[in-house]
């Protein structure tokens, strides 16, 4: 039997006009042209076509009407490959197909808003039930459903399904997931807005919902007013409430807006908020979820979550993740986003097959310690809180309350400063950024970094035409100012945390953190290592107040060397000492390497000695700033 065609097309012309009067007009007496100009309108008419459990009925119903007059012997039944064609029809026409070309051929339609992938699973079988009037476990149903599957790989768009958001380079063309029951995407590209159906558009771009992500509502149209009062409004909220050093403010204000911009740089790096408790780094973390995702996203989670998260999320928040909770699958995941690289993992639908992800997200890692694997301090941007930046009359849930009632608006304004200030042009500035970064600071700590940073540095140059910069130099522009500000700052804390790959600088640098940051333990782990703090006179008087002047280690070198393959075996690494004979032998050539660091390698403790061994000192001495006021 032949596929009958059930589509009705209607070209709809102004009143009074018929289609000669509409082809003459155009067309004149030429008839080839009449007949392009013809074509032209069917192919962009209007179509109609009969429900498909009507259509499905009609052709049982002419099998049924053809068997009443048949022999007994020439009956036939409904051909399930004929009934998979009338859907594959259906669907082609009043949705969609898309294939995943990059998922083994994963094959999805969308269809009244929302996307069903073509298996057998329940949200697509109740979809057919309640279409097409087709049961699930029916005999046939497996065959119509790969007559569907057949149509969309030979007749569907090919996607790569990429996570929440992700752009066309070539073309400064930002997608993003709005997360409505509409299934669209916000495109974001020079000069313009616009929403798109997911899956369906002529860009080819299918996205998956961040699971955690509240439905987006932009206001789409460039108005300069919009975007003053809107940055504005974001400067008191967000900006002012960030308890941190202003230059760091502004890092914190643009690592906000770079979200939407993760598939511009490969390395993503790491932001580590630092501070002592109360300092205000997770607050800060809730204000920016807040604004992202609707609600407070600071959490702890496994291995396997964080994995998830990356690939589809804008922020990933790891929450009081300190060196006890760093094991290896942790760093290993913090590596993963932080040089951008790839994950392959089996796909758990086909089991032949792999799936390669990608992260798509921005770490966002609030801890006191510091970075221990030297992969991770050069990719790690320490940003500094201190409750001495806290505003007197800063109320959190007031704060993210007024966040949550103006989400659509404030990302709206990102959203129009993304348009039609930052995507214009932007891979001349992308690239003048770049080379500026390279020749200005060659070899400094974070240049593994330096595309993400020219991202940042292009953000900075608009935001700062809004919120202006108060501590600048006159004739240094801005943005240009913060940024050496930002790269300076990071070589400082980036030589403290580890002046170089010199494992006697880490390793004494691993046993001071140990200390620091929970001295009962460590006290308890190594009782052998005896430890003479020297506190400040603040803290002396103030015991809720860690601050040191300095901290002496007296040790024997078995007890140093014990620790130091505790340690190496903790983070993975091969102890880079092979006894404590070549342990001593490291420290005594590392005297002038330590000094720079800070550390005095003072030697035999003389008083300490005894018949059966000897005492040595390493002492840390800390630079102190002055308060400001």
């Amino acid at each position: 039997m032949r596929t009958i065609n059930l589509t009705l097309k209607i070209i709809q012309f102004d009143k009074a006009v018929d289609i000669d009067e509409y082809l003459v007009k155009h067309c004149g007496t030429d008839h080839e042209k009449k007949k392009e100009k013809f074509e032209a309108l069917k192919k962009n008419a209007k179509q109609h076509m009969m429900l498909l459990r009507n259509q499905i009925k009609l052709y049982k119903n002419a099998i049924e009407d053809r068997n009443e007059n048949a022999d007994p012997g020439n009956k036939i039944k409904p051909n399930n490959i004929f009934i998979g064609k009338i859907c594959a029809e259906y669907f082609k026409y009043a949705g969609a197909y898309f294939v995943e070309s990059e998922n083994n051929y994963r094959c999805n339609i969308f269809y009244e808003n929302y996307i069903y992938e073509l298996s057998d699973n329940p949200i697509f079988n109740a979809m057919m039930n309640r279409t097409a009037g087709l049961n699930a476990s029916q005999n046939g149903f497996k065959i119509i459903r790969q007559e569907m599957t057949d149509t969309a790989i030979n007749t569907g768009k090919k996607v790569k399904i990429p996570g929440w958001i992700t752009a066309k380079r070539t073309t400064n063309t930002i997608f993003i997931n709005l997360c409505n029951e509409r299934n669209e995407l916000l495109k974001l590209s020079p000069g313009e807005i616009e929403i798109i159906k997911n899956g369906s558009n002529q860009d080819s771009v299918y996205l998956r919902n961040a699971s955690n992500m509240e439905e987006i509502n932009p206001d789409l149209f460039e108005d300069e007013t919009y975007i003053k009062e809107g940055m504005s409004e974001m400067k008191t909220l967000l900006f002012d409430n960030f308890p941190c050093a202003l230059v760091n403010k502004y890092y914190l204000f643009v690592y906000m807006i770079a979200s939407f911009f993760v598939n511009f740089f490969k390395a993503k790096g790491l932001l580590k908020a630092s501070g002592d408790t109360g300092s205000g780094k997770t607050t800060a973390a809730n204000i920016i979820t807040h604004l992202i995702y609707k609600k407070d996203m600071t959490t702890i989670g496994t291995p396997a979550s964080y994995f998830t998260e990356a690939a589809i999320s804008p922020i990933t928040v790891m929450d009081n993740y300190e060196r006890q909770n760093i094991d290896k699958s942790i760093l290993d995941f913090l590596l993963f986003v932080a040089t951008g690289g790839n994950k392959m993992k089996r796909d758990r639908d086909r089991q032949t097959s792999n799936i390669f992800e990608r992260a798509s997200t921005q770490i966002y890692w609030t801890a006191i310690e510091p970075p221990e694997k030297e992969e991770l301090i050069n990719r790690t941007i320490d940003i500094q809180f201190n409750e001495r930046y806290w505003k007197e009359d800063f109320l959190e849930t007031e704060i993210t309350d007024l966040i949550i009632e103006k989400r659509d608006k404030l990302l709206s304004t990102i959203f129009k400063l993304i348009a039609f200030k930052i995507l214009p042009d932007f891979k001349n500035k992308h690239s003048k950024a770049i080379k500026w970064l390279n020749s200005r600071f060659k070899g400094h700590s974070k240049k593994r970094l330096n595309e993400m940073l020219a991202t940042y540095s292009v953000i900075l140059k608009e935001v700062c035409n809004y919120i202006p910069y108060t501590e600048g130099e006159e004739g240094v522009a801005s943005h240009v100012a913060i940024v050496s500000k930002w790269i300076e700052i990071q070589n400082e804390i980036a030589k403290d945390v580890s002046i170089n790959t010199d494992p006697v600088i880490r390793y004494v640098g691993y046993l001071l953190n140990a200390y620091k940051y929970d001295e009962t333990e460590f006290k308890t782990n190594f009782p052998e290592i005896q430890v003479e703090p020297e506190l400040t006179e603040i803290a002396i008087s103030d015991h809720s107040i860690k601050e040191y002047k300095s901290i002496s280690f007296d040790f024997k070198y078995d007890d140093l060397y014990t620790f130091i393959g505790m340690e190496s075996k903790r983070i993975g690494e091969k102890n880079p000492f092979t006894s404590s004979g070549n342990l001593k032998s490291g420290l005594r050539k590392a005297n002038k390497t330590l000094k720079s660091a800070g550390w005095n390698f003072e030697g035999e403790v003389k008083e300490k000695r005894n018949s059966h061994y000897r005492i040595y000192r390493l002492t840390k001495t800390f630079k102190l700033e002055p308060e400001p006021f």
